[in-house]
C-alpha cells in the first residue's frame, strides 16, 4: 500500500470515528435531556399537587 492510499484511508477512518462518536455524543446528551425535564416536570407537578390540596384545605381549616 502506498503512502497516499494509507493516508486515504486514515483520514476516512478518522472520519468515521468522528461522525459516530458525534452520534454517541448527541444520544447521551438527549438521554440526560430527557431526564432532566422528566425530574423537572416531576417537581412541578408534585408542588402544584400539594397546592391544589392546601387551597381546598384552607377554607374548611378557617370555618
Amino acid at each position: 500500500m502506498r503512502r497516499t492510499e494509507a493516508a486515504r484511508y486514515a483520514r476516512w477512518s478518522a472520519g468515521v470515528a468522528m461522525v459516530l462518536a458525534a452520534i454517541t455524543l448527541g444520544v447521551y446528551v438527549q438521554r440526560g435531556w430527557v431526564a432532566r425535564r422528566e425530574r423537572h416536570d416531576t417537581i412541578h407537578t408534585r408542588n402544584f399537587l400539594r397546592q391544589l390540596l392546601l387551597l381546598k384545605e384552607l377554607p374548611a381549616a378557617h370555618s
